[in-house]
């Protein structure tokens, strides 16, 4: 698999870093629902594949790995959602929660990005601070 280079997924990092305290922070203090503009969301939907692209430090067999399992974890939570949806669906069920679940799951694709990164980062992290056989 053909990866691009580490620094860019540092610079991806920094700039959703970046993007998630604005995003959490500037709502607290103008008390309002801020607007964003649509070539912001571009360019953070951006970082987000960048960042899913990008080598580690140290690639190797057992990341790459993680990286494909992580993928497949998230996939199999996006059909199980799906399904669960569906199911809720043909049953009549409905409620604003319901909505914006659906609109996640369905619509939302910066949202199943982010839970891939979010979960191979926590493996990762994880596998890295374990000793090393020997």
């Amino acid at each position: 698999m053909k990866l691009l280079p580490h620094s860019l997924n540092i610079a991806a990092y920094v700039w959703l870093l970046a993007w998630l305290i604005c995003r959490c922070a500037l709502p607290l203090f103008t008390h309002s629902i801020i607007q964003w503009p649509e070539w912001l969301i571009v360019i953070t939907c951006i970082a987000l594949f960048v960042a899913s692209f990008s080598k580690e430090k140290v690639e190797d067999e057992m990341i790459s790995s993680m990286r494909l399992s992580s993928i497949g974890i998230t996939a199999a939570i996006f059909l199980i959602m799906f399904t669960f949806l569906n199911i809720l669906d043909l049953a009549n069920i409905k409620g604003k929660a319901l909505e914006v679940l659906n609109y996640m799951v369905l619509e939302d694709i910066e949202v199943w990005i982010f839970f891939y990164l979010f979960l191979f980062k926590i493996r990762f992290l994880i596998n890295s601070r374990r000793p090393a056989d020997d």
